[in-house]
C-alpha cells in the first residue's frame, strides 16, 4: 500500500513510499510567480521541494512543545491557519487533525463549535 495514496500499491524497493503520481503537477503549480506572490513566499530564494531537510531538522527538537499547543494562541492572535491532509492519505491523514481540532480550546470555545468549516473534495467545495 502507498502511503501517501492508499488506492495506490507499491512494490519493493519503494515499499509504499512512492511519492503521489500528481507530484510533477504540485511543483509546476507551486513554483508559478503569481503563487508565489499569493503565498507571499518571496523570501526564499529556491524552488519549493516536498521534503525539506532543515525544515524536517527543525521539527525534531526533543523538547519542543507539540504544534497543537501552539494553535491557540495563534489562533487567538488572529492569523489565519489552514490544515490540510489528503483524503486518501495514510501518514498525514485527515482522521488525526479533524481529532486534534477537536480538542483545541481557543477562543473561548473548545474544538469546531466556532470555527467555519469548509470541507473540499473533488469537484466541490
Amino acid at each position: 500500500m502507498n502511503v501517501y495514496d492508499v488506492r495506490l500499491v507499491d512494490d519493493w524497493p519503494a515499499c509504499g513510499m512512492n511519492w503521489p503520481p500528481d507530484l510533477p503537477d504540485v511543483y509546476d503549480f507551486l513554483r508559478r510567480s503569481d503563487v508565489i506572490t499569493a503565498l507571499h513566499a518571496n523570501k526564499k530564494e529556491t524552488a519549493w521541494v516536498e521534503c525539506d531537510g532543515k525544515v524536517s531538522a527543525e521539527l525534531h527538537l526533543r523538547n519542543s512543545p507539540a504544534a497543537v499547543a501552539l494553535l491557540p494562541h495563534i489562533l487567538d492572535s488572529g492569523v489565519k491557519i489552514m490544515m490540510f491532509a489528503g483524503e486518501e492519505d495514510l501518514i498525514c491523514n485527515y482522521k488525526g487533525i479533524e481529532r486534534s481540532i477537536a480538542n483545541l480550546n481557543w477562543g473561548g470555545a473548545m474544538g469546531f463549535s466556532n470555527v467555519r468549516l469548509r470541507k473540499c473534495s473533488r469537484g466541490q467545495s
